[in-house]
């Protein structure tokens, strides 16, 4: 549970410095 927490919150504050490309790619995911 912690690691999943972790990848979602690793992957939500990745985005927040590269400009929010990994959050459109999980968004898309998710959408897929």
């Amino acid at each position: 549970m912690t690691i999943t927490t972790s990848a979602i919150k690793f992957a939500y504050w990745v985005p927040n410095v590269s400009g929010g490309l990994v959050v459109s790619n999980i968004e898309q995911r998710t959408d897929c």
